[in-house]
């Protein structure tokens, strides 16, 4: 109704930031995140958010964390304070990296609402993406005992499993991200043990 009236709408213009801490939450999670099922989720959702699709960000990233949906809507709120405040209405109905130039008025000669919106999206990811980073924690995105149980199933040995189990209790390996390397850590250790077995053998024979 305002758009059609006005020919702007300053209402769409407050709330097109939001889409843009979505991206700047999957990117810190992103380059935080040491789970590779989170890394191949963050990543497809950075891109979607590109272009306001932010449902996989905000089911696969963020209200998972339900903190990170707060941040969002802190850096939503700051960006969509900086438009109204500055009086940057948008001339078209466009979101994501697309509706930038919606900013700029097609009847003035004058970029005023673009620079105001490059500034407003730039202050929210900036905000969301700070508060993210540094409230991150590596346990949030551990996984759940389901997926250990699936991790443990690739291996058909019952005595490797078993061994691996043993050693994960042993280093305290308490989050499905670190699956990984411990086993990679256990691996190496039965190299090592094979290796000086192999030796005694050796020397005894001599």
């Amino acid at each position: 109704m305002e758009f059609a009236s006005t020919g702007s709408s300053l209402i769409v213009a407050a709330i097109f930031p939001a889409s843009f801490t979505h991206m700047a939450a999957c990117l810190a999670v992103f380059l935080r995140t040491k789970n590779i099922k989170m890394r191949n989720i963050a990543f497809p959702a950075f891109l979607s958010a590109c272009f306001c699709i932010i449902e996989p960000s905000i089911y696969g990233v963020t209200l998972p964390e339900k903190k990170r949906f707060g941040f969002c809507m802190v850096g939503g709120l700051v960006g969509g304070l900086i438009l109204a405040l500055s009086n940057s209405p948008m001339f078209a109905i466009s979101m994501g990296t697309t509706g930038i130039m919606s900013f700029v008025n097609p009847q003035g000669s004058g970029f005023a609402g673009l620079v105001w919106c490059v500034i407003a999206c730039v202050a929210a990811m900036i905000i969301t993406f700070v508060l993210t980073w540094i409230t991150y924690r590596d346990e949030e995105d551990a996984g759940s005992e389901e997926d250990a149980k699936a991790y443990l199933s690739k291996f058909n040995d019952e005595n490797t499993k078993e061994a691996y189990k043993n050693y994960l209790k042993k280093v305290e390996a308490a989050s499905f991200a670190r699956f990984d390397n411990a086993y990679n850590d256990f691996k190496r250790s039965q190299k090592e043990h094979s290796k000086r077995l192999i030796k005694s053998l050796i020397k005894e024979i001599k």
